[in-house]
């Protein structure tokens, strides 16, 4: 859990931009457990401040009660397992988006089709 994390401790990151790629980085501070404003009962979060390389990077209200957090197009995690899981479901997704290209190329022309036989102005 994030608020179990100390300084010195390891974290991961995740960028699920357009070039993936994963990060290493080490706490350099966590907050004392706080009750986030609005959030219902027993919600604590967490400030993380983490060095990455030769940078510095701040991650703040993150869930205390959590080992994974998506934080924009980045996942953190204190725990490696967890972040192997994280890559690999994003593996699966890609490979099953890629395994149905060739069903959709068929829809397409399919649909263009159809659209020829029931839409004068698509026929054109």
């Amino acid at each position: 859990m994030f608020s179990a994390l100390r300084q010195g401790a390891l974290i991961y990151i995740l960028d699920k931009g357009e070039n993936p790629n994963i990060k290493i980085g080490q706490v350099e501070g966590v907050t004392q457990p706080r009750f986030m404003p609005g959030s219902g009962f027993g919600t604590t979060v967490v400030d993380i401040a983490v060095k990455i390389d030769n940078d510095k990077k701040d991650f703040i209200g993150i869930p205390s009660n959590l080992s994974v957090h998506s934080y924009g197009s980045l996942v953190i995690s204190e725990s490696r397992e967890a972040m192997v899981q994280e890559v690999n479901a994003m593996l699966r997704t890609s490979k099953t988006a890629l395994e149905s290209i060739d069903y959709h190329r068929n829809v397409i022309e399919a649909c263009e089709e159809m659209l020829k036989q029931i839409d004068p102005d698509y026929a054109k």
